[in-house]
């Protein structure tokens, strides 16, 4: 039998997540809720965008669990989702490979999606990128010990 596999690309805003991702291409159903919420209606609040595109990539991610197919994440792991789906992939017998991209500083994150707006991407408000930098860091430590 051949065992699925999790990619998880992790690390803070603006650290090249989505960069490595095209570089790479790791097998599976790429789940990004960046890319499921510039999807949906404009019409809709930011806030709502937001909460649909988490709710669609939670059903997402669900679906790939229950069907035992491979997929990939990005996340900031400024949260406990990233962790959780971790651990509910390997109770499921996934194997779990994880690249955490990081950058020095929270500063050097917002000038990174400061450019990014610059070159026409999404863009993250500050005291979001400095609430996630730390909490990133901090959750790193769980999400190696759950990686092969």
């Amino acid at each position: 039998m051949i065992t699925p596999c999790l990619t998880v690309l992790a690390g803070p805003n603006g650290a090249g997540k989505s960069t490595i991702y095209e570089v790479v291409k790791p097998l599976g159903r790429f789940i990004n809720a960046d890319l499921i919420e510039s999807g949906l209606s404009p019409r809709l609040s930011k806030g709502d965008r937001e909460k649909q595109a988490a709710r669609t990539a939670l059903e997402a991610v669900r679906l790939q669990l229950s069907r035992k197919r491979d997929f990939v994440i990005e996340t900031t792991l400024a949260g406990n989702w990233p962790i959780r789906v971790m651990q509910e992939a390997k109770d499921a017998g996934y194997r779990i490979d994880f690249v955490f991209v990081c950058l020095d500083s929270a500063e050097r994150s917002l000038d990174r999606v400061e450019f990014r707006v610059r070159q026409g991407g999404h863009d993250i408000p500050h005291d979001v990128i400095l609430r996630r930098f730390p909490r990133s860091l901090a959750n790193l430590p769980r999400a190696v010990k759950l990686a092969d």
